[in-house]
Parts: C-alpha cells; structure tokens; sequence
C-alpha cells in the first residue's frame, strides 16, 4: 500500500487575529456616540446577571467591554481622556439601572392618579443618578490607569469602591451590587461570610475583567495568559470551598420551635382603606389558626400586616393574642404612634413608627423594634419642606412621615432565642445588623413588596435577604405581604418558600445559627483591606503608564 500524502498545512489568511484582541480593538476604536452606545449596551446586557434570571458569566463579556472602551479614551487632552472613561462608566451604569430597577416605578402606579406622573423622572432620574458613582470611579481609574494586567485591578477596586460608597453616602441605596449576580451560584456565594457582599463584588470585577487581558495581544504571551490563570485558579478555588462548605453543612433545628410564616396577599390598594381593615384581620387570622396550628410555638405576619395603630387598640390585641401561641408568640409588622414634648412647641407632637411588636398569648405587648433606616421618598421626604412648597408627598400613605427608630437591636420573645428584626428595605443593609453582647440567634425580615407587583423587585430583595443569612451565620425567616416569603438557612440556601401571589402559610423549624462568621465579627473591614491589596498590586510599575 503506498503511504498516504500529509495534506499540506493550511496557511493562516493574511491579517488572522484571535477574536478577543480583534473585539478589543473594534472597541477601543469607537469614538463620540458610538462608544457611548457600546457602553449602554453592555450596561443593558448586565441587568440579566442578576435575579431573576440571574445569568452572572455576562458579566465576563460586559466588564471587559467597559475596561476596553475605557483603554480607547487616551491620546490627546488627557482631561478630555478622564471625561471620557466617566462617560462612559455612566452611560454603563444608566443602561444596567434602567433595566435592573425598571419596577421602581410600580410603587407610583399603585395610586396612578396621584404619582403617575412621576414615572417618567422616576425612570430616567433613578438610573442617571445611580450612575454617576461609578463614572466618579471610572473618572478615578483613569487617571491612574497603566497598560498591562494592573489597570484590571485599578479598574476593579474603583467600581468596587463606588459600590460601597453608594451604600453608604445620603443614607446609602445597595441595591443589585455586583456581587449579587452569584445569587443563581449558592457556592460562590459563600464568600460573603469572610468578606461580605462587597468582598464578593471586588472578586467579581477583578475576574471578569481579567478577560480583557486577554485583548492585550495573542494568547501565547506571557502577560496574557497568566493572568487569566491566576483568575481561573482563584474561581476555581472559591467554587470549591464554597461546594465542600456546603456539602460539609448540618443545619440544625432549635428544638421546641415551631414557626408558622402567614402570607396573606393583600392587595396594596385595600391596606389603608379603612373599609377593608376587618377583612384584613380575618384573613391574617384565618391563616394563623388554619390546619397544623396545635404544633406552631411561634407566628409571623408580614411589614405593617396590620395597617393601623394596633398598640392602641385592646379589642384587636386581645383577639390577636388569643392566636398567639401559649408557649411562644406572635410577632408582627405594624404602625406605632408616640406622643412627645417637642422642643420650643407650645403643646405635644405626634411620631410615627414603621415597626415589629412581640405580642404574647395574654394580648399583651411584650416588645417592639422601630425601623431606623426608612426609604427616602416612601417613608419620609428629604427637603421636606422644599417638596411640601411643590405639593409633594411621600409615596407610602399615612398621617405623617415616618421617624427613624434608635439602631437595630435584638427583640427577647418567649420560647425561643432574640431575634434581630429587620423590616424590608433594611434587609439590604450588609452593616445593619446588631453586634457584640446583642447578637441575636435568628433574623425576621418582615416586608411588603406589593407595591412591585410581580416585578424583578421581590426576587432581587430576597437575592439580598440571603446573603444578609451567610454574612452573619443566621437563620433569616421572611414574611411577605405577597411573596417571597421563605425560610432562609446561615448558609443562604432557601428551605421552603411562597411564591409571588400566593396565598398561604410556611410551617417550619427554625434552623439553628452558626458560629460567627469571620463577616459577622469584623464587618467590612475585611473588605477595605482587601480593596487596599487590589489597588496597591494595581499601581506596582510592572507596566508604562498610559
């Protein structure tokens, strides 16, 4: 048999380049609106990392997109380069926000007749001004910029920076963090009980946007590829750790506790109508003493479940309490109202409170937290007086705005450990949890997410909720007007739920608490020294300047 010829060796076309530098160029290439369209896009594109849908490898295309248009900005006025990178870090944050937090305005719609027109600046006004911390930080980044693997770094620590400052700065919004795209990866999240939601956001960026190395010149370079080993290596290793955690996890039941979550579903337009209050508290109370009630030792109803002043009222309080189990309690959202001597004021004045009441078997009030960080424009009015002049009001109906209350605090309840109360928006608060000799053994997150509909919101508020469980090693039990309610173990994984629009109860042990995690102990200090590293490797002069 002759043998057989070799094919002749294919040669490459002229020109050939590996795609990644080729879309890297394309990109560093756009000028004036086209660059400013690319970066919208992939803010666009970004939304859908998070919950619902939860797709977090977009973020491998859409942050190494940023850093690249980014790159295109130098040459010429260097102002004009740092003007630029801020544009374009805005026009990002405007696309993701819009998409992200499209249901803001589903709160206005509730009462169309009143808010409705303030939907299109919700739409357009939220986003914009959300945006601007991370062009602040992309204006920062650049300056600093250097060629090479470290601008990733550089990159990575100023978003991750103006993500924190955002949950901080003007009583703080953290809401859709990037670290929260790892929601649909329970593994990866495990991460938030050493360094917490932010440490998750700083190791996010830095791995996504290690792919934009790869832009940098063929795969065979050196400068390229290890890099993107090095990111490979450090997702590899927190997937690991985060699976043999989980795999190496007992959760526990507190013995002789027996929860029952009431989600009632009420519609937002009947809870302030005085009409419908009857109808509410027969329902609530339906629920409570349904089927299986002989074994609960404990109830929870939902954020203001019971929409008037309920301390002040004894014939609703000994009929609640007949419900409240003997050897437990029943802990509820409600409205409360002081009266108190106002400084420089000629006669008392009345403050209202967002809050959570204990109430025993005996129809009694046994303890009460008040909210202490209440939702700007929904539950008070910054420049009140301003917006009163401009026949503004707050969103969410009642005689008044509400007041903050002290701080969070554990809450003692019969048969069974404190617990830390955290109703609604404060459950997305990574540092709002009480610390040292108060440190409670469970957390109740009452809320109302009616007012979204069946909207992202209450997926990405409960995306939120679960990572508050890993960061402090709690158990977070939620009750929800209309959904998600949830039993959430300390390592975040969801034990038994309600869907949005049901109607029904949760029966549930309660999980027992982990020993404190590293997160729970130091708080975000982890986190800062770790943002620390980043930037300080980011400026070695491994590379030129730009």
């Amino acid at each position: 048999m002759r043998p057989r010829r070799p094919e002749p060796e294919r040669p490459r076309r002229p020109g050939y380049m590996p795609f990644l530098p080729r879309l890297a160029i394309q990109l560093r290439t756009l000028t004036g609106w086209r660059r400013w369209l690319a970066a919208w896009i992939a803010g666009l594109v970004t939304a859908a990392a998070f919950a619902p849908t939860n797709i977090w490898v977009v973020l491998f295309v859409s942050v190494p997109a940023i850093v690249w248009l980014i790159d295109g900005t130098f040459g010429g006025d260097p102002r004009h380069g740092v003007r630029a990178a801020a544009a374009v870090r805005w026009w990002f944050g405007f696309g993701q926000v819009l998409i992200g937090l499209y249901w803001i305005h589903d709160a206005l719609l509730v009462d169309a007749t009143t808010y409705g027109w303030l939907v299109p600046f919700a739409i357009v006004l939220v986003p914009a001004a959300l945006a601007l911390f991370g062009a602040v930080a992309c204006a920062v980044a650049r300056m600093l910029w250097r060629r090479g693997p470290g601008r990733v770094l550089i990159f990575a620590a100023a978003w991750s920076g103006a993500e924190w400052l955002r949950g901080h700065v003007l009583t703080g919004f953290p809401w859709n963090l990037t670290g929260y795209a790892w929601s649909g990866a329970p593994s990866l999240l495990q991460g938030a009980s050493v360094f917490g939601i932010y440490g998750l956001s700083l190791t996010l960026l830095g791995l996504s946007g290690a792919v934009a190395v790869a832009g940098d010149g063929g795969l065979r370079q050196r400068r390229v590829w290890m890099p993107l080993a090095a990111a490979g290596l450090i997702l590899a290793a927190l997937w690991g750790g985060g699976l043999a955690r989980l795999r190496q996890a007992d959760v526990q039941a507190v013995p002789g506790v027996v929860l029952r979550i009431v989600q009632p579903n009420i519609d937002q337009r009947m809870r302030w109508d005085e009409a419908s209050l009857r109808d509410i508290l027969t329902r609530l109370l339906g629920l409570t003493a349904s089927a299986g009630y002989d074994k609960v030792t404990h109830v929870i109803w939902p954020e203001t479940a019971v929409p008037f002043y309920l301390d002040e009222s004894p014939a609703a309080l000994r009929v609640i309490g007949q419900l409240a189990p003997k050897n437990g309690a029943l802990i509820t959202g409600t409205i409360r109202r002081e009266t108190v001597d106002a400084p420089g004021k000629n006669k008392p004045e009345e403050r209202y409170f967002n809050s959570v009441e204990v109430i025993g078997h005996d129809g009694q009030v046994h303890g009460h937290y008040d909210k202490s960080h209440l939702v700007p424009f929904g539950e008070y009015m910054p420049l009140s007086g301003l917006l009163t002049w401009l026949s503004l009001d707050k969103v969410i109906p009642g005689p008044s705005d509400f007041s903050a209350g002290p701080g969070p605090h554990a809450l003692d309840v019969h048969g069974a450990a404190p617990f830390e109360p955290l109703i609604c928006y404060e459950a997305i608060f990574p540092g709002l949890v009480a610390r040292g000799a108060e440190r409670a053994r469970w957390m109740v997150n009452v809320t109302n997410d009616a007012w979204f509909g069946t909207s992202a919101g209450p997926y990405q508020h409960l995306a939120q909720a679960r990572v508050r469980a890993i960061e402090q090693g709690l158990p977070l039990i939620r009750a929800a007007n209309t959904g998600i309610s949830a039993v959430i173990d300390p390592y975040g994984q969801i034990r038994s739920r309600l869907g949005i629009g049901d109607v029904g109860v949760i029966d549930s042990a309660l999980p027992r608490a982990l020993p404190q995690p590293l997160y729970a102990r130091f708080g975000d200090r982890l986190y800062l020294v770790l943002l620390l590293i980043a930037a300080a490797v980011g400026l070695l002069p491994v590379g030129r300047r730009s």
